[in-house]
């Protein structure tokens, strides 16, 4: 280890200093990194691991081949798959420089030294300094700058975690409403809160979120043009929309559920509110169970995972029978909606191509919404017009649906890709050719 603070700070030094350098040397295990500098309030403190480049674990997300592997690799098409692409060993923030409008620490057709710093990785606000663990030729980078890569799977987790908490209390008031107001008086009463709602967001977009101010780049804007309309010729995206559409389009259950509480089962407003509630406490649940018993899941397992409890809590509906009994299995579907949602939305951002993200991941939400909203209505004439107002065969027609997935996860040809990873072969920069 090396500390070097100026003569100023130098007898500052106390206990808490001492932790933090603790700190710093458990997150130097946790990432295989050799070295670690921070500077903060005129104390600077470097640690560093005293073992060989050699032996260390190959750390970052730019991919300087080995110079005897050059010639050899010119065949292979999926360059992240080139024997000298070296992977990130965290979570994090990419920087291609040291600070904006610095000189990026590389350029395609770049020789790198071992020991060079090929970026930096942001985590756990520190900035981490990646070497080069050998001297090579870059090729390719396979990240952009201030790109934050590998959380795909925790942000959707996080995401729909906070959504159902507020889905619950709003379940929760709804329910009250239309049971203690009358049905005009419960209309505007949630109208009224409703248009509230996106003033409260505006106001957290504007005082809550952090935006770094970036000049207009217009090569940027030209690469995603070329981006979005690369996208559209990706038999991959094409496969991930497919999959979306017929994964959600199952005969929805919502509207004919209603009734049956309502009509036959007897069910209050004020309870099926509190169902709504006990489907988002499962939600919850499974979000704050995914990341400690899940997340190290490969994605094509998820997705499995997920086809399987989705088909047994949508055939558990047939079981439906009293408020206990709802109560169940609307907490157990909420749980299988919520591993169905985390694995559908890692699957379609790792599979977003680079500098298209936001449109083709829009695109791919879009063609969920519009399976889901095909399916209630579908579900709503099965149980009108065919199965004489009987929600059983649709359950069961329903829980087929979902099974049916199965069958289409072997196209998707996902391997053993986890969750978070990009994609292979989605790569922002083409290699270039020795």
């Amino acid at each position: 280890m090396a500390r070097q603070p100026d003569d100023k700070t130098a007898a500052q030094f106390k206990s808490d200093d001492a932790a933090l350098i603790r700190e710093l040397a458990l997150l130097l295990d946790e990432t295989s990194l050799t070295e670690i500098e921070i500077e903060r309030a005129g104390l600077r403190v470097r640690v560093a691991r005293n073992i060989s480049l050699a032996a260390s674990t190959p750390p970052s997300l730019q991919a300087p081949a080995p110079a005897p592997a050059v010639a050899g690799a010119a065949g292979i098409t999926d360059v992240a798959k080139h024997p000298g692409v070296v992977p990130s060993p965290m979570v994090g923030t990419v920087y291609w420089a040291s600070e904006p409008g610095a000189k990026p620490f590389l350029e395609i057709g770049a020789k790198v030294s071992v020991g060079q710093t090929l970026l930096i990785i942001e985590a756990m606000k520190t900035m981490n300094q990646i070497p080069a663990p050998h001297a090579g030729k870059v090729t390719a980078i396979l990240v952009e700058n201030g790109q934050r890569f590998g959380a795909s799977d925790a942000f959707v987790n996080q995401q729909w975690l906070w959504f159902n908490i507020a889905a619950m209390a709003a379940a929760v008031g709804g329910g009250q409403l239309v049971q203690h107001l009358s049905p005009a008086g419960a209309l505007h009463s949630a109208a009224a809160i409703i248009a509230v709602a996106p003033l409260a967001v505006i106001a957290g977009a504007l005082f809550l979120v952090p935006e770094q101010k970036v000049s207009v780049n217009l090569q940027g804007m030209k690469n995603t043009l070329a981006g979005l309309k690369t996208s559209f010729h990706r038999r991959e995206l094409w496969l991930i929309a497919m999959f979306m559409f017929l994964y959600y389009f199952s005969p929805g259950l919502s509207t004919p559920l209603y009734f049956t509480m309502t009509d036959s089962l007897h069910f209050s407003q004020g309870y099926i509110g509190i169902l709504g509630s006990i489907s988002s406490a499962g939600w919850v649940l499974g979000a704050l169970l995914y990341r400690r018993f899940l997340g190290e899941l490969t994605l094509k397992n998820l997705l499995n995972l997920s086809i399987v409890l989705g088909t047994l809590t949508t055939a558990a509906f047939v079981l439906l029978s009293s408020e206990a009994s709802a109560a169940v299995i609307y907490f157990c579907s909420g749980f299988a909606a919520m591993l169905a949602t985390v694995a559908t939305l890692t699957l379609a951002a790792d599979y977003c191509p680079p500098r298209a993200e936001g449109f083709a991941f829009a695109v791919l939400m879009s063609i969920i919404n519009l399976a889901s909203s095909a399916a209630d209505n579908v579900g709503s004439f099965l149980y009108t017009h065919m199965f004489d107002h009987n929600v059983r065969p649709l359950v069961l027609i329903s829980a087929a649906f979902t099974a049916f997935a199965f069958v289409l996860v072997p196209l998707l040809r996902l391997g053993d890709k986890r969750q978070g990873e990009p994609a292979p072969g989605l790569n922002p920069v083409e290699p270039s050719r020795p």
